[in-house]
């Protein structure tokens, strides 16, 4: 629940799931804590914002909408989480000299990269080589160019949402999405045409699989990644790191 009124009434909002046969109501205590609608398959769950008396009675009802505060919040922290996992292996600076198809690098970002976001945002101020970056400008580019712009951060499960985050910003979001379609499609029958487009129709399919079968869809998700990355031009040099990386998914 939200608070508590000054005569310890309490107020909060409350799921009430009608796809069963009788009302069920679930309080919250914290809003971080309230579900993104849909839940589930079929969601026909809504969200209502209640003064309730000490019986437990509401005594009035409103739609709960979540603040814009709060969406934000969720959101960085969301990323925080991604990107903290992330930062860990992207590691720091090299050459691009030890692959065969590569080119200077700092903490994962290109120069490419760099030169491309500095063209778009002349006002962050970006260095103009990536040698030069600072963590907190890496930081500021994967946000705008990796989250931001992308359907990511609509995907519900944690690990999920970290493995697709972290798959797009090695190979680009086109060839990890298509590995994402073809795993929900060979695990969770999902039918959705391979286009490498993380769109509605993915993001609905993803946050619709069960918990209990997360762990075998992640299994195969790095199956089929491994066997996508085999296809790239500097596997021999780069299998060991990248297949590491991808076990820890």
């Amino acid at each position: 629940m939200l608070g508590l009124d000054g005569d310890g009434t309490a107020k909060g909002p409350m799921v009430r799931a009608m796809n069963v046969p009788h009302w069920t109501k679930q309080c919250f205590f914290n809003e971080s804590d309230i579900p993104e609608i849909p839940v589930h398959p079929n969601c026909r769950c809504y969200i209502t914002e209640d003064t309730i008396d000490d019986q437990g009675n509401t005594i009035k009802s409103k739609m709960y909408k979540r603040t814009e505060a709060m969406k934000n919040d969720t959101d960085d922290k969301n990323f925080d989480m991604a990107y903290e996992k992330l930062a860990e292996r992207e590691g720091g600076y090299t050459d691009g000299s030890n692959q065969i198809d590569d080119e200077p690098t700092n903490m994962g970002i290109t120069q490419t990269t760099l030169i491309n976001y500095s063209a778009k945002h002349p006002e962050s101020n970006m260095p103009s080589d990536v040698k030069d970056l600072t963590p907190e400008q890496a930081r500021e580019i994967y946000k705008a160019e990796y989250w931001d712009n992308t359907n990511i951060p609509q995907i519900n499960n944690p690990r999920i949402r970290n493995a697709v985050f972290d798959m797009s910003v090695m190979s680009g979001p086109i060839i990890p999405t298509k590995t994402v379609q073809q795993t929900l499609n060979d695990q969770m029958n999902a039918n959705l045409p391979e286009t490498g487009y993380l769109g509605k129709q993915t993001i609905t399919a993803l946050n619709a699989i069960p918990n209990s079968k997360i762990n075998d869809f992640m299994k195969s998700l790095i199956d089929n990644r491994i066997q996508s990355l085999q296809t790239m031009s500097n596997w021999p040099t780069a299998q060991g790191g990248w297949t590491q990386r991808t076990k820890s998914y």
